[in-house]
């Protein structure tokens, strides 16, 4: 929180709001629960059934940082309107798979969440800054150290990625520079999935992570539209995503759902947001072994980490075999 006279730029508060909920929302979405402490005093879980109160704070964090960019630097407020877009829509997707038993398909089009993040999605789209490619994303480099996405993948070759989406090698830990994910109405290899695979083997040590960008505000429009049960606005909204990668406009070739599930996947690749999708939409991966969680119990989750509950009191080593 700003104390008086103890900021010498008060953007810098701005930008610790969003950084930290970026944190908060990326916590929420990959974890059944949590702890936060100062690491000297032993904190207390979240709880799964809290875990969405992360999105409201990272919304809350978003709100005030926008408050203090706004006149002041066009460009962060842009970024922090966009995250607190996505904000709002994945605690939407959060109502349909943070809670047992899970809630499968679209989001509900009546929820708080999704009217706020549609506003904000419109808002962004109508700034100049708003190119059709915008993206804000974490950029590395040797002066920064590698992303752990290039380390796992790239350099150690400890994870690679999925043959949905790009052929595998035979013999090795990578991949070709084949896609494979096709497109439902042209049949032709995703073109921004191609390209990113690309420039993700390129950079090595040092592919950007997307945190939020203008494809996945069309995303969140075309999702509440059909939601609502708006056609004509999922279109709309669906095409101008279509357009930014020159694609054949969309005008009834396919289910309208398909066409949405499929959009996600490509547009959304390689942002850690995939498994609440296979969820919700019932999906399995290919990747998912028989008798696993994911098919055995959908909707879980990664637990508090080992080296958390084992050296935790209030959570203990019982409980992290479970």
């Amino acid at each position: 929180e700003q104390t008086a006279g103890t900021i010498t730029n008060v953007v810098d508060l701005a930008r610790a709001y969003f950084y930290t909920a970026i944190a908060y929302v990326s916590i929420a979405n990959m974890y059944d629960d949590y702890v936060f402490s100062d690491r000297r005093t032993a904190g207390q879980p979240i709880g799964p059934a809290n875990m969405g109160g992360l999105y409201v704070t990272a919304i809350d964090y978003l709100t005030k940082g926008l408050a203090i960019a706004t006149g002041r630097d066009a460009a962060l407020a842009q970024a922090i309107r966009a995250m607190r877009a996505r904000a709002n829509f994945d605690r939407a997707i959060w109502d349909k798979v943070g809670n047992a038993p899970i809630s499968t398909g679209l989001v509900t089009a009546a929820s708080p969440f999704v009217t706020a993040a549609v506003a904000d999605a419109n808002a962004v789209l109508a700034l100049a800054g708003a190119t059709p490619t915008w993206t804000f994303q974490f950029r590395f480099s040797a002066g920064t150290g590698s992303s752990s996405q290039g380390a796992w993948i790239n350099s150690r070759q400890e994870n690679r990625l999925g043959g949905t989406y790009v052929q595998l090698h035979a013999t090795d830990p990578t991949w070709l520079n084949v896609t494979v994910l096709l497109d439902p109405i042209t049949g032709a290899p995703n073109p921004f999935v191609h390209a990113t695979q690309q420039a993700f083997k390129a950079a090595v040590l040092y592919p950007a992570y997307t945190v939020v960008s203008t494809r996945e505000l069309h995303l969140i429009r075309a999702e509440a539209a059909l939601a609502a049960g708006d056609n004509a606005g999922f279109t709309t909204a669906i095409n101008a995503l279509r357009a930014i990668d020159g694609l054949t406009a969309y005008s009834g070739q396919v289910a309208a759902l398909t066409l949405l599930q499929y959009s996600r996947q490509a547009n959304l690749f390689l942002q850690t947001r995939r498994l609440s999708d296979h969820y919700r939409f019932g999906i399995p991966s290919p990747e998912w072994l028989p008798g696993s969680q994911a098919l055995t119990n959908p909707g879980t989750f990664l637990p508090i980490t080992a080296v958390e509950c084992l050296a935790n009191p209030n959570i203990g080593a019982a409980k992290c075999s479970t």
